[in-house]
């Protein structure tokens, strides 16, 4: 079969109106590239400063994962959140000549002084991550230009996996000030009725601490340390959430 479209290609500036309501959604809008042409994100987000500094793509672990820097391709879907109701404004200077894959335009993983928490079950592929670092000048409560808040699949099975905020926000993305032992409210959420499991492989990029136990935040029992055994293994019911502590 053959597809033809016909179509004029956006050029100059491009508006997308985005809202934000008190409480409900995290401001969260789901927003495109409209260019035949990558964007890099750092100079569109400079351009609009009421947006976090991480934006989504729901990847195909069925979860919505974040980046803060890189390439958006072309027609890509992206989240983003927004502190206030605004309009986005997409410029010609906004495109790149850095091409980017679609759904992962960077990694990261890669990052220094950060580590990724990823829930799994055993019942279907779906999985969630959550990214906790460490650096010069972050803060325990939420800052929108360092962190990202949780968004929620909007697949029904998808597990949920969060650290928790000073200021109580739950963030899939937490940069925290370095000190001699941290600990970060880790969240656990069931969907499905299963043995459920948190893994870890880039313990090497947290060169600030040689010890990442999970700890069970009722007891205060150690769980795992990460650096002995990459991951924990437990059960939980459909709609069952467990608290954790990363110390």
């Amino acid at each position: 079969y053959s597809y033809i479209t016909h179509g004029v290609p956006s050029v100059g500036t491009i508006s997308y109106n985005v809202t934000y309501t008190s409480g409900k959604g995290n401001g969260f809008n789901l927003v495109g590239n409209p260019y035949p042409s990558p964007i890099d994100w750092t100079k569109f987000l400079a351009d609009n400063p009421t947006l976090q500094s991480s934006f989504y793509i729901l990847e195909q672990d069925g979860s919505y994962h974040t980046f803060s820097s890189g390439s958006i391709p072309m027609e890509q879907g992206f989240g983003v959140t927004t502190s206030s109701s605004t309009t986005l404004t997409f410029k010609e200077s906004h495109k790149t000549a850095t091409d980017a894959s679609l759904l992962r335009p960077f990694n990261p993983d890669d990052a220094p002084n950060s580590v990724t928490f990823t829930l799994s079950d055993n019942v279907n592929d779906y999985s969630c991550p959550t990214i906790i670092s460490f650096g010069q000048g972050s803060v325990t409560e939420y800052d929108r230009h360092e962190d990202a808040l949780y968004i929620k699949s909007p697949i029904n099975e998808v597990p949920g996996l969060y650290t928790i905020s000073s200021d109580n926000q739950n963030l899939c993305s937490n940069s925290l000030p370095s000190s001699n032992a941290t600990n970060v409210p880790l969240k656990a959420v069931a969907n499905v009725t299963g043995i459920y499991t948190i893994t870890t492989n880039n313990l090497a990029n947290l060169s600030a601490y040689d010890c990442i136990c999970l700890i069970d935040s009722k007891t205060g029992a150690v769980l795992n340390n990460f650096e002995d055994s990459p991951s924990y293994t437990f059960t939980m019911e459909a709609g069952q959430q467990k608290d954790f502590i990363v110390r």
